[in-house]
């Protein structure tokens, strides 16, 4: 029997949708997978669920700000954030008790409190006196209070809680719960809100990522590349790497996960969407196995480039985009892996969509990747894909369509 959060490859033989039929429920739908941080898909993911509950999401471990990294540097393991946003994200709505214990792991400690008091709320949900416990049943309870207990006791009383995700508590007090093992980790909270989709960490250890710039400076840390937490970069991105820890910027190539090896094989779509383009999209390329598995993949692979600005991007084009995720990919799964095998397709709004890269279709074409124009865009911002037109079409080409 297939563990919570895992695909039954028997089940999967047994529902494979064909591009002639229609899938008959969300629970049949395409296997789509993603790879990507945890934010960049949160409105995407609703979207997914109406058309299929079979999609898998590949997520970066290497988070290096906020709050994830006083986890990380007190209980020494991964980051877990962009694990908590995808899994939330996918958690059935439909379900009050899902909904309910989805706020609640969504929810954030006041930064502006006394480290007692963040943990006397904690301490009040680990008693089961939050209300949003009151109407859920003592085995869901469960779930979250354990690992929950587990966390506050591994971190000590002198740790500082404020602005700390709930939901990241969860996840670190199962994973110490489960010998680290965070795709075990993952399940828990998976069941929890029970989410309508299965998501991994590429890889399970405690690694960094290192950025060298164009200029020749090396950026440790992956809350150094993405611009949110410090001055955005000012150099392109010349290469990213996988380190062992901020100050060993020794580089190491870790495994990937083998069942993430096994999602991306048996993909009916491989995406690779809008996001910071190297902490969240390149990040999950790196680890070994992972280049070659996405060649392997007999399916559609496609690249949606951001609407907007990626401060990642400083100095690149979407061609830009295209050759360095190909050149990425390569690393993995040889030089002469044609192109038609790691990328198919760069989807593109077909209207008024605006981009801050430029865009060079030709130049697109040349490299051997078909330009698809799409309506992206809603009746929103020019700057913001819509997620209903997006899973609509992603969906439609899994089923060739």
């Amino acid at each position: 029997m297939a563990r919570a959060g895992s695909v039954d490859p028997r089940r999967d033989a047994e529902a494979d949708t064909s591009a002639e039929s229609q899938p008959v429920s969300p629970e049949d739908g395409p296997r789509l997978l993603f790879f990507s941080g945890g934010s960049a898909l949160r409105d995407l993911c609703p979207e997914l669920l109406r058309l299929t509950h079979r999609s898998f999401h590949v997520v970066t471990p290497f988070d290096s700000g906020g709050s994830s990294a006083s986890l990380r540097e007190s209980l020494g393991m991964p980051s877990v954030g962009d694990l908590r946003n995808r899994i939330l994200a996918l958690a059935d709505r439909s379900d009050p008790d899902s909904e309910a214990l989805m706020r609640l792991c969504a929810r954030r400690l006041p930064r502006d409190a006394s480290v007692s008091a963040c943990r006397r709320e904690v301490l009040e949900i680990v008693e089961g006196n939050a209300p949003e416990l009151d109407a859920v049943g003592a085995a869901r309870s469960a779930l979250l209070v354990r690992p929950l207990r587990r966390a506050l006791e591994a971190l000590g009383e002198g740790f500082d809680l404020r602005g700390a995700s709930l939901g990241n508590l969860v996840l670190a007090g199962a994973y110490l719960d489960a010998d680290r093992d965070l795709a075990a980790a993952a399940d828990v909270l998976a069941v929890l809100v029970r989410a309508r989709g299965f998501v991994r960490p590429v890889l399970d250890a405690d690694y960094h990522l290192e950025a060298r710039l164009a200029d020749g400076r090396g950026l440790a840390g992956q809350h150094r590349v993405t611009g949110k937490e410090s001055t955005p970069i000012d150099s392109p991105v010349a290469k990213l790497s996988v380190i062992a820890g901020l100050d060993d910027s020794t580089p190491v190539r870790p495994e990937a996960a083998t069942e993430v090896l096994d999602w991306i094989r048996r993909a009916q779509l491989i995406c690779f969407p809008m996001g910071s383009f190297y902490t969240s999209i390149l990040a999950n390329l790196l680890p070994v196995g992972v280049g070659s598995a996405i060649a392997a993949a007999d399916c559609p692979k496609v690249f949606v480039p951001n609407l907007g600005e990626d401060p990642e991007q400083f100095g690149m084009s979407v061609c830009d985009a295209v050759v360095r995720l190909i050149e990425t990919v390569r690393l993995d799964a040889g030089e002469e892996t044609s192109v038609e095998r790691i990328l198919n397709r760069v989807l593109l709004d077909d209207g008024a969509g605006v981009y801050a890269a430029a865009i060079d279709p030709e130049a697109i074409t040349r490299l051997g990747v078909e330009v698809e124009r799409a309506p992206l865009v809603g009746s929103g911002s020019l700057r913001s894909i819509d997620p209903q037109r997006l899973a609509t079409r992603l969906v439609g080409m899994a089923l060739g369509r």
